[in-house]
């Protein structure tokens, strides 16, 4: 029973979680990011878009899709966007450091607190950053997001949809190892917490 991808996100719900979930235990990193970057466009930050890259579309990311055509190093554009968003947050980090050393020197007196307010806030992203992106994993006919719409089956669990009904060694070494450890609290922390319980 084939599944229309693009309406399961939009639709939300079990339904959304249990097809997550199914991407996330199949190690089909494509539609999770394609899902990702819809909830950025809806709420664009700096914490979103660094984590995204980092951790989908970067070189050495741990979770790296497969538009390879719009990623480094073939294309630039991407990290060069990203970039200047890191270094802000990088930035307000250290600066809230400081802060926070000296409100603890200063015994937590009103003069701490006046300084957080002069903190550097970080830049703002653009909505379309991932846009090419998801063009890419949208466009191709042998793609994950076509393969998953195809086999694919929403009254069955996650697991079930599994060939055999059970993750192999290394999709099982994919969510012990890189996704539950590394990925999914890092996209939590950065406000995406529709993946929290997922995996």
């Amino acid at each position: 029973m084939a599944v229309n991808v693009g309406e399961v996100f939009a639709r939300g719900g079990k339904g959304l979680i249990d097809l997550l979930e199914f991407c996330v235990i199949s190690v089909r990193m494509d539609p999770v990011f394609v899902f990702l970057a819809g909830e950025f466009r809806t709420l664009p930050t700096a914490p979103g878009a660094v984590a995204l890259y980092e951790l989908f579309c970067a070189r050495d990311a741990p979770a790296r899709v497969s538009a390879l055509r719009a990623l480094p190093p073939y294309n630039l554009r991407l990290p060069a966007a990203v970039r200047p968003l890191a270094e802000s947050l990088e930035r307000a980090r250290e600066a809230e450091a400081v802060v926070s050393v000296e409100t603890e020197e200063g015994g937590g007196e009103s003069g701490g607190e006046a300084q957080t307010g002069e903190l550097p806030p970080p830049l703002f992203p653009a909505r379309y950053i991932f846009d090419e992106v998801v063009r890419q994993l949208e466009d191709g006919r042998r793609g994950q997001l076509r393969e998953v719409g195809e086999l694919y089956d929403p009254s069955l669990t996650p697991h079930e949809n599994l060939p055999g009904r059970r993750m192999t060694p290394g999709q099982k070494a994919f969510v012990e190892r890189v996704w539950v450890p590394r990925v999914r609290p890092r996209l939590v922390a950065a406000g995406f917490r529709r993946i929290a319980d997922i995996a």
